[in-house]
């Protein structure tokens, strides 16, 4: 695992928003720490949100509780307890916020709706959505916690990808190439409209759907390897979350 604040992968800079941002964002008085924490918490929230959700809480008591969580990581010791050579980091927020929860029922000091000062908000329609069209009846609360997880690990490497592709110029082309990223196999004639779409020739079509699969892999690699202690347990975290999100 990477100590610094970002990955390097192939002269790109891939925003480190992982195990690399909790040790980082320990040291007192680090602007940069401090607003790197913000985009972790800003990224994993939604698997959280879901976790409580699928634990029985309804709406309003899963964001209330999982912006409290959030913001007790940002504002106080939380991190002082955040050794990544304990495992994965995807563990450790969710022990964190089942302890936050715990905490807070038993003391009876809820963090009120609009109370305090926020540091960032939480799209809780979308997180809803998200929630609901994962859900599927025989999930238990960790397990959609986990496909949510990978959930959003891939939209994180796909917004990765789409600012590539943008910087270099080519918007349009990811655009028309985004729909067989994650296909296997495309419709009859897809390669040909989007060649005629692009003005390219259909082998182009099929060296440029290669190479975006091959980036999208190395990408999701790097991302899954920045949220565990060490490379030791790298292939079963691999091959459990892939397995979750079907590829």
């Amino acid at each position: 695992m990477t100590d610094s604040a970002n990955v390097h992968t192939g002269g790109q800079v891939f925003p480190a928003t992982r195990w690399s941002l909790v040790a980082n964002a320990r040291e007192d008085g680090d602007l940069d720490a401090s607003a790197a924490l913000e985009e972790l918490c800003r990224t994993y929230w939604p698997p959280l949100y879901a976790y409580l959700r699928r634990s029985g809480y309804s709406t309003h008591d899963a964001e209330d509780y999982t912006q409290g969580f959030l913001l007790s990581l940002i504002q106080d010791e939380s991190l002082v307890r955040a050794d990544p050579q304990r495992g994965r980091l995807r563990s450790f927020l969710l022990g964190g916020l089942k302890r936050y929860v715990g905490r807070v029922l038993r003391d009876g000091n809820r963090l009120k709706r609009g109370g305090g000062v926020e540091r960032f908000s939480l799209d809780a329609a979308e997180a809803e959505q998200r929630y609901e069209a994962m859900l599927v009846d025989e999930l238990t609360p960790e397990h959609l916690y986990d496909r949510m997880w990978v959930s959003t690990l891939v939209s994180a490497v796909i917004k990765r990808l789409q600012d590539e592709m943008e910087a270099g110029g080519k918007e349009k082309t990811f655009l028309a190439l985004q729909p067989y990223l994650l296909s296997g196999a495309t419709e009859t004639g897809g390669y040909t409209k989007v060649a005629t779409e692009l003005g390219i020739s259909e082998g182009a079509v099929k060296v440029a759907v290669h190479r975006l699969r091959g980036r999208y892999r190395e990408l999701l690699l790097k991302h899954i390897t920045d949220t565990l202690s060490n490379s030791d347990s790298l292939n079963d975290e691999v091959e459990y979350l892939l397995g979750l999100a079907g590829r």
